[in-house]
């Protein structure tokens, strides 16, 4: 993780107890209060690096001297990257508690200056504003409603670019400050708005969906983010010294780190100065970059998903669970995910210090840059962790289809588990879930565990005979599906039940919990051929209904569903 030098007892002490979890990225469960309604009580730190910016620095704070956020509730921390000449405290100021601090130019140091202001507010809620963006009146207040209901919010505020060099600083403020605003006073010049940015927010629902690039719009030219998250997630990464990435890369660990990204349209910026294409020097500090983010971006967008690559921030850490288990089967499971074809993963044995075969499983598994034994030191960036029972052998293609399991935006879970052939699953089974759904619970002071997931996030159960898991210690074919004998054998359908119920696909917490009840009392008596045919019916059912997904239209995360499951008569129940 990275590190960030920030008093912890800085940020607001609030009780947050009792906050209920929001869902996926379900924003618009919460209801900030209305702009000019309500009684901040928070304080706003504003972070404004600049480099040889004076002039777009004067307008830039012209406009936070006019805020409708309370003065003596706003501070603005000026950081100077190096300027020849410095940078001076901006004479459109006057009244602000406005510092001014300065740092060694070394390269492109956006990111340093921005954690340098970070490090010395006071704030608990910090603002990222560039040197050239004029904020409307109502900006900081956008911002700040939002970190007054939730503690894990990560506002962003949209911007057009507009050209504005014959503007002074008094005329901006007294624009910002009037009711026509900003709008009023740039009306009838040409502007231009991200068209990037314009579609992310289209494909992706305003951001309501569950997709797992999200974090793509998190730009820190106008960025809004509570103290104590930012310094939970280290900040910005400082050995970005180059133009370009720093602000995505920074989206990418608050996302995974359960931050909610909230679309803000009344925290709109102007910048100064219409768009402009990249210089060659820029571009080529781009490409430069983008290698570094494949690197720390454990996403399909940002790195090759190439057969034996693996990166310094895996897509999937997984967990082998070793307690008693034999240590021959620790490691023929360790081997088994190594010989996945998704290679892009990193397997963490946790050996306790008291384990009698510790020194032996060191000397097997150490070495390998893809095994960790040690507990700490693990990447809290990938974005799926996984756990697994030693003596469960994974066939090379399972992990990366249980990845798409959770991938599925038509019908997203954020916990799939998986039966494992011949053992119980309430003592043995496969757990993948996301990280940011772990995550989002620990922020909100809920149970962390994976199987509180379910309950937030959904669930689903998925058959470990189809995936073609095994036991070490179960002879190939012997559990094979039509074999209905060798599975009567395996506790007398139990399992079989499982998987039907995992294959009916997610069920609210509740409901599952009464189905899995139901068929836990029926079991002894069901044959198991009449489980096989239901489990395969099931499974096309499921097949077909996601078919249908995508074809009609995305349904917002959140929104309620209304689910029909169809049982046997022997084990029909209420739900």
């Amino acid at each position: 993780m990275h590190t960030l030098d920030q008093d912890p007892a800085l940020p607001s002490a609030r009780d947050w107890t009792g906050l209920a979890p929001v869902p996926w990225n379900a924003w618009d469960h919460l209801t900030p209060p209305p702009l000019g309604g309500w009684s901040p009580s928070e304080r706003v730190s504003v972070v404004l690096p600049c480099y040889r910016a004076q002039a777009e620095l004067e307008r830039t704070v012209a406009a936070l001297a006019v805020q409708s956020y309370p003065r003596e509730l706003t501070e603005v921390l000026v950081v100077d990257d190096g300027s020849d000449p410095p940078i001076l405290a901006p004479a459109s100021g006057t009244g602000l508690d406005l510092r001014v601090l300065r740092q060694p130019r070394d390269g492109f140091g956006a990111a340093r200056a921005r954690n340098l202001g970070a490090g010395a507010a006071k704030g608990s809620i910090l603002v990222f504003l560039d040197a050239d963006m004029i904020p409307d009146r109502e900006h900081l207040e956008a911002h700040a409603r939002w970190h007054h209901v939730c503690p894990y919010a990560v506002t962003l505020g949209p911007r057009r670019h507009v050209a504005v060099d014959d503007l002074t600083p008094d005329r901006i403020g007294t624009a910002v400050a009037s009711e026509r605003g900003m709008a009023g006073l740039l009306h009838g010049r040409p502007q231009e708005v991200p068209a990037w940015l314009e579609a992310h927010y289209r494909r992706t629902d305003g951001l309501r969906g569950a997709h797992d690039d999200l974090f793509r719009v998190v730009t820190s030219g106008n960025l809004g983010i509570g103290a104590a998250t930012f310094a939970q997630v280290g900040g910005f990464d400082a050995s970005f010294d180059r133009w370009g990435g720093e602000d995505t890369e920074l989206g990418y660990r608050l996302f995974t780190a359960g931050g909610l990204l909230v679309p803000e349209p009344a925290a709109r910026c102007w910048h100064q100065g219409t768009g402009h294409e990249p210089s060659v020097e820029e571009l080529r500090s781009l490409d430069e970059q983008r290698a570094r983010l494949a690197h720390l971006i454990a996403h399909r967008g940002f790195r090759r998903l190439t057969r034996g690559r693996s990166y310094a921030v895996p897509r999937v850490v997984v967990e082998i669970t070793v307690a008693d288990a034999r240590r021959e089967h620790v490691v023929a499971t360790v081997e088994s995910l190594l010989a996945a074809e998704l290679s892009d993963l990193l397997v963490h044995v946790p050996v306790p210090e008291d384990h009698p075969q510790r020194d032996w499983l060191h000397h097997h598994l150490d070495g390998d840059p893809r095994i960790r034994l040690a507990g700490g030191g693990l990447p809290d960036a990938a974005p799926v962790r996984a756990r697994i029972p030693a003596g469960v052998l994974l066939p090379p293609p399972a992990l990366d289809r249980l990845l798409a399991e959770l991938a599925d935006v038509s019908e997203p879970v954020g916990l799939v588990e998986v039966t494992v052939p011949g053992r119980d699953p309430r003592q043995a089974r496969v757990q993948v879930w996301l990280t940011r759904a772990v995550a989002r619970l620990r922020a909100a002071g809920k149970a962390d565990q994976p199987d509180a997931v379910a309950e937030l996030y959904g669930g689903r159960w998925v058959s470990g005979y189809e995936l073609g898991l095994r036991d070490v210690e179960v002879v190939p074919g012997e559990l094979s599906v039509p074999d209905a004998a060798a599975r009567d054998r395996a506790g007398d359908g139990q399992q079989e039940a499982l998987e039907l119920w995992s294959s009916l696909g997610r069920l609210p917490a509740a409901q599952r919990r009464a189905v899995l009840a139901a068929a836990r009392q029926a079991v002894t008596t069901m044959r198991p051929r009449e489980l096989e045919v239901l489990l395969r019916l099931a499974s096309t059912a499921l097949r077909v209904r996601r078919s249908l997904a995508r074809l009609r239209p995305r349904r917002a995360v959140g929104s309620p569903r209304r689910r029909v499951v169809r049982l046997p008569k022997r084990m029909r129940t209420t739900v």
